[in-house]
């Protein structure tokens, strides 16, 4: 072999591709999931992070995934603190969603994409 041959792999397949992109959109689920807070409710960053993985695996691997989506209805204002006396009640900032109902999505995605591809979920 010549002393300035570089070798280079061969570039992606579609297949690769499609499971890299499996892959990348497990990896955010799992980290979403292992670092929720234990708390009940958490911020909609957390649901928006996990739309944004649901999209990339749409759009790369042409699924339609739409029943692992939090509706819109899961989101709601927080009570930070309320009254009985007067019913004075004082809202977090931002919209909130159950812990437990994005696990629940999170892992009907996960358990369907081993389902699809044949892997393990978890």
């Amino acid at each position: 072999m010549p002393a300035n041959f570089h070798y280079l792999p061969s570039p992606p397949t579609e297949r690769m591709t499609a499971r890299d992109q499996l892959q990348r959109a497990r990896a955010r689920i799992k980290a979403l999931k292992d670092n929720l807070p234990d708390s009940y409710e958490v911020e909609s960053t957390w649901v928006q992070e996990y739309h944004d993985a649901i999209d990339g695996l749409e759009s790369e691997l042409s699924l339609q995934l739409t029943e692992f989506r939090l509706p819109q209805s899961a989101l709601y204002q927080s009570v930070a603190s309320s009254n009985y006396l007067t019913g004075d009640v004082t809202y977090r900032r931002g919209m909130w969603c159950q812990v437990t109902v994005l696990l629940q999505k999170a892992d009907a995605l996960l358990y369907y994409l081993s389902d699809l591809y044949g892997e393990s979920a978890r």
